[in-house]
């Protein structure tokens, strides 16, 4: 479902916007703003999908209201909506991504939403593959009451707030697993396997201990993994 805000001090413009959405085949949730402040007041980055900005408004104009939103959004999509093609350059400065002529018709707006759509799907498959790829650097995880760590190669440390289960679910096992209650270890980073601390010593030299009912499990792993 697409989030949609519509900007526009004109009712009848936001009337005319709003009904060619609700007539597409678009699943989708529209909340209309009588003023680039009042929309200002309450936007929070990531709160919408597509914003519809119409450039000359009393007070507060389009192009001032998305100067403000790029400040702290750089990914929402943004079509102007507008008379006057007179502010191409302050669009290209903004990253806006569409243009609509008033008065809109009913083409120009599904090839907005169509276009937003094809931003949306194309940013979360490079979002899926940039955590295919950091996964694969995963060295092991470590859980914090209900935050978590995530060490890689490289040294970097990452932070999220899901559980070691629900990471072990996202990821699968082998060669992922759960050595400790607090600990999910990737096998292919280990270096060698301390008995006497119950711990994997990792190739970035990091202790990621094992818990007694885990050791028969781990002990094996390593073995095969020596083994191979």
């Amino acid at each position: 479902m697409l989030r949609i805000a519509i900007c526009d001090d004109e009712p009848a413009e936001r009337r005319l916007l709003s009904g060619i959405i609700s007539k597409t085949d678009i699943d989708s949730k529209i909340d209309e703003y009588s003023s680039a402040s009042d929309f200002l007041k309450v936007y929070k980055a990531g709160e919408y999908d597509i914003i519809f900005m119409d450039i000359y408004m009393i007070g507060c104009s389009g192009v001032e209201a998305v100067s403000k939103i790029r400040e702290f959004d750089d990914d929402v999509f943004i079509a102007f909506t507008t008379s006057s093609l007179d502010h191409a350059l302050d669009g290209y400065r903004l990253h806006v991504q569409h243009y609509i002529e008033k008065p809109v018709n009913p083409k120009q707006v599904l090839d907005a939403l169509s276009a937003a759509k094809e931003s949306i799907a194309s940013k979360e498959e490079k979002d899926q593959a940039s955590d295919s790829i950091c996964n694969k650097n995963l060295v092991y995880a470590e859980q914090y009451g209900h935050s978590q760590q995530r060490h890689y190669d490289d040294g970097s440390v990452s932070e999220s707030l899901c559980s070691l289960d629900a990471l072990l679910n996202e990821l699968g096992e082998n060669p992922y697993y759960r050595c400790h209650k607090s600990f999910l270890i990737n096998m292919d980073f280990v270096e060698s396997l301390d008995k006497a601390m119950h711990c994997f010593i990792t190739t970035t030299g990091d202790n990621v201990y094992i818990s007694r009912s885990n050791e028969p499990l781990m002990n094996k792993l390593y073995k095969e993994r020596l083994d191979k």
